[in-house]
């Protein structure tokens, strides 16, 4: 299975050292210094599971960032923390509302990092996407999304867990038997067909 993969958008290097010191074991650990080299990273490169976003950058606040990222349909449900000094309860809900899953301030402990970072991951790993495609696992629901709207997909159980066994494969090719195992019951008899 690939590594998992964060991104940091922190001009303080000591910051990003902190954080990439924290997560390195268990995370892929990429950064940038600024909102015009994040969005232009992210035009080539979507495939991160975890954002961090500094709200004092030297291009502009972490708000418009978060926005932005907000509008990209293959980075929509990617989880966004803020790592802010900004520390009022105005500057974390207005974090929040711009669209952030999570706002810590600085300074942080590794641990706490390590922690919500994992906490965020638990809750994200119940909804799955696949460029316009997304899953709510706990609700057997798909989604295909259609500009701003989200079309839901009629879908019977059985075509629902083949389709999460695949999402949960992507760019692996499964078997007959693997499909077949993990969508039906050892007691259950299914045809060749």
């Amino acid at each position: 299975m690939p590594q998992r993969k964060i991104l940091i958008v922190e001009d303080d290097r000591v910051v990003v050292g902190l954080v990439k010191a924290s997560l390195k074991n268990d995370f892929v650990v990429r950064s940038v210094e600024t909102i015009a080299a994040c969005v232009e990273l992210l035009q080539n490169e979507t495939d991160f599971d975890l954002i961090f976003i500094d709200r004092m950058l030297p291009d502009g606040d972490g708000l418009n960032l978060c926005g932005q990222i907000r509008q990209m349909d293959s980075l929509s449900q990617v989880p966004v923390i803020f790592l802010s000094a900004k520390d009022s309860e105005a500057d974390k809900v207005s974090g929040l509302f711009a669209g952030a899953d999570d706002y810590m301030t600085k300074p942080f402990g590794p641990l706490e990092l390590k922690a919500r970072v994992m906490a965020r991951l638990r809750v994200q790993s119940r909804k799955m996407s696949a460029g316009r495609l997304h899953l709510d696992v706990d609700g057997f629901r798909a989604f295909v999304l259609n500009g701003e709207n989200k079309d839901e997909l009629s879908l019977t159980p059985n075509e629902f867990k083949i389709l999460l066994a695949l999402m949960q494969s992507l760019g692996e090719v499964l078997s007959r038997e693997v499909l077949l195992s993990r969508v039906w019951s050892e007691s259950t008899f299914v045809n060749d067909r």
